[in-house]
């Protein structure tokens, strides 16, 4: 019932490490690319909004001017 050696122990260390930052790099991967999509779809829905008010205020001018 000898403890591991030194560099077992090390080695051990890398493995868990290497997967912690695996880990956190697809978590980060995922989070950019939710955010991304999230900045994107709200850039649609404003340029939509836009868009929807231009007309909006072309008919009202052209309603007001006869």
């Amino acid at each position: 019932m000898a403890p591991r050696s030194g560099e077992r122990t090390r080695k051990q260390l890398r493995e868990s490490a290497r997967e912690g930052q695996d880990y956190l790099m697809r978590e980060g991967a995922e989070l950019r690319d939710s955010v991304v999509d999230k900045v994107n779809r709200t850039k649609r829905a404003a340029k939509a909004t836009a868009e929807g008010i231009g007309v909006a205020l072309e008919v009202g001018k052209e309603q007001l001017m006869g």
